[in-house]
């Protein structure tokens, strides 16, 4: 298991809710040197299947489309889950779509190995109800800028837990820094 997980909710036949899976395929190109670190995932479920999928992990990014409203389409926002914790009241839940607060909260309860820190891209999008393929033009315009972020992301976390980039042969490697303190802590 990696350290980090980029996981791109939504469903590919659903219009602007295809940005999700799309990102993270645009991700995957990007971070071929970075595999043994970072594993990429898609996820058209929603619900308990999430709570596999992040656990385990030390760092995690999502990616889904977001009907807000008050932003246009192709707008990035960028969210923590407890920004989603006055749903848990609010919002009634299923199987099919647990809300992310209570996802969680249900992880932690069964004893899953939860992320320390989770990242959430929402894309606003337009139409998530039409049949295609295809995003609508503003939100297919984000997928780079939010491949780059993502890509930003990434490298901070890299550095923040004490990888660092090495050239070997041209390619790009990352290796553990040797710890400051004693017995590897």
């Amino acid at each position: 298991m990696s350290s980090y997980v980029v996981i791109g909710l939504g469903n590919l036949l659903l219009c602007d809710d295809t940005i999700g899976p799309l990102v993270v395929r645009n991700v995957e190109k990007r971070i071929e040197h970075l595999r043994h670190m970072v594993d990429i995932e898609e996820n058209d479920s929603g619900g308990l299947d999430l709570l596999d999928l992040v656990a385990d992990h030390r760092r995690v990014v999502i990616v889904d489309s977001i009907v807000t409203g008050t932003a246009p389409p192709g707008t990035i926002h960028r969210f923590s889950p407890d920004v989603f914790h006055h749903y848990r009241a609010e919002t009634p839940c299923s199987l099919h779509g647990l809300n992310l607060p209570t996802l969680f909260e249900m992880g932690r309860r069964l004893g899953y190995d939860l992320p320390e820190e989770i990242v959430i891209f929402g894309i606003e999008a337009s139409d998530v109800h039409t049949f295609s393929e295809t995003p609508t033009t503003s939100v297919k315009a984000a997928l780079d800028d939010v491949g780059d972020k993502i890509m930003e992301l990434i490298d901070s976390w890299i550095l923040q837990d004490g990888f660092c980039k090495t050239n070997h042969y041209q390619k790009q490697q990352f290796q553990r820094l040797p710890s400051i303190f004693p017995n590897g802590r």
